[in-house]
C-alpha cells in the first residue's frame, strides 16, 4: 500500500505530500469540514472526466484522521514564475494562456455547478454593497446570456503549470458551467485590477503594470482569433464579477471592487 511521502508544500487549508512516484496528496487540515473536501473531490472527478489539461483525480484517502485528495503529480513551474524568469517572452506566454482558456471553453461538463447561480449567490453575500446595488446587479445578471462551457472561475497565470508534457491548469475549486465571456471577465479583473505586491518600489510598480497590460492585451487578441469575443460583453460582466470577488476578503482591493460593482448604477 502506498504511504505518505515528503511534504512539498502547504497552504491555508492543506499540506501537499508526495504519494508514490506519480501522485501527490493534498492533505486537508483537521479543521476543514469534510463536506468541503467532498466538494473539491467531486469537482476534480468531473474535470478529469472532461479530459482537459488538468492533473488527474486519483481518489480520496484518510491519513491519521485527516482527509486528503490524490492528484496526478505534475512537474513544472507556474506560468507566472516562468514569465518572471523570461519577461521577453511575455507575448508568447499570453498567446499560450489564451489558447488554453479557449480550448477549455470549447468543452462542456453538465455536472459542474451553475455559473449563474454561483455569481448570484456571491453578489447577495457581498459585503459593503447596498441592497439596491445588489438588486441591480442581479437584474443585470438575468439579462446576460447563459452558457454550457467549462469555465475555470479563477483563471490566471499562477494557475497554469508549464510542464514537460504541456500546459496544465490547476485549482479548479471555483470551476463552473456557464458563459465563457463571464469567465474572461473574471480573468480580466484578475489581470488588470488585482492589487500588486505592497513591497514594490515605485519603478517596479510601473514596470509590473506595463507588463500586465501587455500580457492582457495579447491574451485578448489571441483569444478573439480562436473564437468570437465581444469586448463590450466582457465589460458588462465586470461589475458582477467585482461584486462576487468582494467575498474573498482582499482588503487592499475592496474600495476599488465596490466602485466597479456600483457602476451598475450608471
Amino acid at each position: 500500500m502506498t504511504s505518505i511521502g515528503a511534504r512539498i508544500g502547504e497552504g491555508r487549508t492543506a499540506e501537499i505530500y508526495t504519494w508514490g512516484d506519480h501522485q501527490v496528496l493534498k492533505l486537508f487540515r483537521a479543521e476543514i469540514p469534510p463536506e468541503n473536501v467532498d466538494y473539491e473531490a467531486r469537482i476534480a472527478q468531473i474535470v478529469t472526466e472532461a479530459d482537459i489539461n488538468a492533473p488527474a483525480f486519483g481518489g480520496v484517502v484518510e491519513v491519521n484522521g485527516r482527509r486528503g485528495i490524490l492528484y496526478e503529480y505534475v512537474q513544472g513551474v507556474s506560468m507566472l514564475k516562468q514569465m518572471q524568469k523570461q519577461p521577453w517572452l511575455i507575448i508568447h506566454f499570453a498567446r499560450q494562456f489564451a489558447e488554453v482558456h479557449a480550448a477549455m471553453h470549447q468543452r462542456s461538463a453538465p455536472a459542474l455547478p451553475s455559473q449563474r447561480e454561483r455569481i448570484e449567490r456571491r453578489i447577495l453575500q457581498a459585503p459593503r454593497l447596498s441592497d439596491t446595488v445588489k438588486k441591480r446587479l442581479c437584474k443585470r445578471l438575468e439579462t446576460l446570456p447563459e452558457g454550457n462551457s467549462i469555465c475555470h472561475g479563477d483563471f490566471h497565470p499562477d494557475n497554469v503549470l508549464m510542464s514537460p508534457h504541456g500546459l496544465m491548469v490547476i485549482d479548479w475549486t471555483d470551476s463552473n458551467r456557464g458563459n465563457p465571456t463571464a469567465d474572461i471577465a473574471r480573468t480580466t479583473l484578475l489581470l488588470t485590477q488585482s492589487a500588486l505586491p505592497s513591497n514594490l518600489s515605485a519603478a517596479d510598480h510601473t514596470i509590473f503594470t506595463i507588463f500586465r497590460r501587455i500580457f492582457y492585451t495579447a491574451y485578448l487578441r489571441r483569444y478573439a482569433q480562436i473564437q468570437p469575443l465581444a469586448r463590450d460583453e466582457v465589460q458588462a460582466w465586470i461589475p458582477l464579477q467585482a461584486a462576487a470577488r468582494l467575498n474573498e476578503g482582499i482588503r487592499e482591493e475592496e474600495d476599488h471592487l465596490v466602485n466597479l460593482a456600483e457602476k451598475i448604477n450608471e
